[in-house]
């Protein structure tokens, strides 16, 4: 699946259609899953493991991910996400993220929520300790974010609020800046 090799195991009971086993992959490349998933801004590798249940109508596949990798957030550099681990599940309706936590120099993230077959999506995003000068080399600070991701893949929209303490831009610095803001495909508004 999306060019990454898996090894395992996989039963099925003729009887009654029940699902067993588990694969594993092992230095996966992000890569690919994110062009899946329609974007080509993260990069990086991993190492999966996945237990497999449920029925041949309804397969359940629970999944656990550790790896490393990257976000181009503007268009520039690649930012550093440092190491992240993710637990979830795939089912008949999607992929369930249960959790999802990057750990790295430039701060660290949190992401829970679902991504539906049909392309609806509903995320939740934290960020503490976000070294905004890894956005851009012309501004710095020490952020902090909580957003709402929705809509679906072809039309997402996200809301939220941003915390930036000492920030600093254009030969200026800030104590402290607070917006909320919103954003979609057209627009990013901060009030």
């Amino acid at each position: 699946w999306a060019g990454i090799d898996y090894t395992g195991a996989v039963t099925v009971d003729l009887q009654t259609g029940a699902l067993g086993g588990g694969l594993e992959s092992q230095r996966g490349r992000i890569d690919p899953v994110a062009m899946h998933f329609g974007t080509d801004r993260l990069k990086g590798v991993f190492d999966a493991s996945a237990v497999l249940g449920g029925t041949v109508g309804a397969p359940l596949l629970e999944i656990h991910a550790r790896g490393s990798g990257g976000a181009q957030v503007v268009e520039g550099p690649l930012v550093s996400l440092g190491v992240f681990e993710l637990r979830g599940r795939i089912d008949g309706g999607g992929i369930v993220l249960d959790r999802l936590t990057a750990n790295g120099q430039n701060g660290a993230l949190a992401v829970a929520g679902s991504m539906r077959w049909d392309g609806a999506v509903a995320l939740t995003v934290n960020g503490g300790g976000l070294d905004v000068s890894a956005v851009a080399e012309d501004i710095a600070g020490l952020g902090f974010l909580k957003a709402s991701v929705s809509g679906t893949r072809d039309a997402l929209v996200a809301d939220g609020r941003l915390e930036v303490y000492g920030f600093e831009a254009l030969g200026r610095k800030v104590p402290q800046v607070v917006a909320d803001w919103s954003a979609d495909k057209e627009r990013l508004t901060f009030d």
